[in-house]
């Protein structure tokens, strides 16, 4: 099922048939139980956010984290900054510890962490 925005409004696509269906109608017709309803809302509500910019969740803290140089994976948290007292970077790729030098678009210094070069045209 892809969810997608058409007017301000949200919308699912069902990947079968293509037919789009509003949310108000999706939402009547799954029958979920309160907690239910609740829970996918906040899913929801976290995927828009994380479409509309760059943010991740950072691996030491928790924290939601946003990523300012898309062409940079290395990203600094300044919540696990601040209990440390040194600086907390990760890798924006494989969400692990960042190693290796600074400023790379490709990977980090994590055995296993690269991008798919197709993903990069």
């Amino acid at each position: 099922m892809q969810i997608f925005k058409a007017k301000g409004q949200t919308e699912f696509k069902c990947p079968l048939c293509e037919k789009t269906w509003p949310y108000d109608e999706v939402r009547k017709l799954a029958k979920l139980s309160t907690d239910e309803k609740r829970s996918f809302e906040e899913k929801l509500r976290a995927n828009t956010v994380k479409n509309l910019a760059d943010f991740s969740v950072c691996p030491g803290c928790s924290t939601i984290v946003e990523r300012l140089d898309v062409s940079n994976l290395c990203v600094e948290c300044s919540v696990c900054t601040e209990k440390t007292g040194d600086a907390y970077e990760f890798c924006w790729n494989c969400l692990r510890e960042w190693k290796g030098s600074h400023n790379r678009a490709d990977r980090c210094g994590n055995v296993g962490c690269t991008i798919d070069k197709k993903l990069l045209k």
